[in-house]
Parts: C-alpha cells; sequence; structure tokens
C-alpha cells in the first residue's frame, strides 16, 4: 500500500488487477469521458490482454509508479486508477489522472480523496515542482 483515506487507498498495481482491467476496458461510464476521441479496440481478447498485463505488472520496479490502483475500502475491491505523466518540454512537472471505472462508485468523493492522495504521494517522492491535471471539457465532473 503507499497511502491510505478514509475510503480508499492507493496500491501498486498487481497482478490480480488484470481481470478488473480487462473489465474496464469495455464497461463503465468512465469509457465517454476518458480520452473519447480515441477508439478502444473493437474486440479483447481476454487471454492475450492478461498475459500482457501480467507482463507488464510482473516487469515493475520499486521506482514511484506511473500507475497505481484505486481501492474502496468499504468492500475491498479495485473501482480505478491514478497515472502521472511527463512532458519532456517541462522538466519537474507531472501532469496525473485519474478514472473511476466502477460506475456505482461515481459521486461518492471516492475519486477527489484518491486524487488528494496521489498529490501527496507524488510531491512526497518525487522531485517535482508542479502537479497539473487536464480533462476533456466535456466532462461534467
Amino acid at each position: 500500500m503507499l497511502l491510505e483515506g478514509e475510503n480508499v487507498l492507493l496500491r501498486r498495481e498487481i497482478v490480480e488487477d488484470g481481470e478488473w482491467y480487462l473489465k474496464w476496458q469495455t464497461s463503465g461510464e468512465w469509457l465517454e469521458f476518458d480520452a473519447p476521441w480515441e477508439a478502444g479496440p473493437a474486440r479483447i481478447d481476454k487471454e492475450s490482454f492478461l498475459k500482457k498485463y501480467h507482463e507488464r505488472v510482473e516487469r515493475l520496479g520499486d521506482e514511484v509508479p506511473k500507475r497505481v490502483t484505486i481501492v474502496n475500502k468499504a468492500t475491498g475491491n479495485p473501482i480505478g486508477w491514478m497515472i502521472r505523466y511527463g512532458k519532456a518540454r517541462f522538466p519537474g512537472v507531472w501532469w496525473i489522472g485519474i478514472d473511476i471505472c466502477e460506475d456505482e462508485c461515481l459521486e461518492k468523493g471516492l475519486g477527489s480523496e484518491a486524487l488528494v492522495l496521489w498529490r501527496k504521494y507524488l510531491f512526497d517522492n518525487l522531485d517535482v515542482q508542479k502537479i497539473a491535471l487536464d480533462t476533456w471539457s466535456m466532462n461534467p465532473r
């Protein structure tokens, strides 16, 4: 576990998360608002997806992760993820993103809590001067 809040915790991705990430690629309101201009895969091969996901997770090192899983403490289940990414033009700046992929977890403040935890974790663990957050302008949240 990286950080724990009142209702959510952030942790590194684990192999067992693969089934959740697979499910999220084809379902949930989040798909309408996370880069909706990008067409997702027409069909996802479960075996191939899980194999690639497991291989990627197994390669993760001890460095500050670029993506973490958000877990709902009430259920113990993953509900989405937080990411960070940089742009070469802006050293010392990280952009962050969030996706709450379980529809029943929307509008409950879980994403807001996760965002605060992720920001704190990044400032505490990276040499970062600024954190930026972008969103699609048609996203109602």
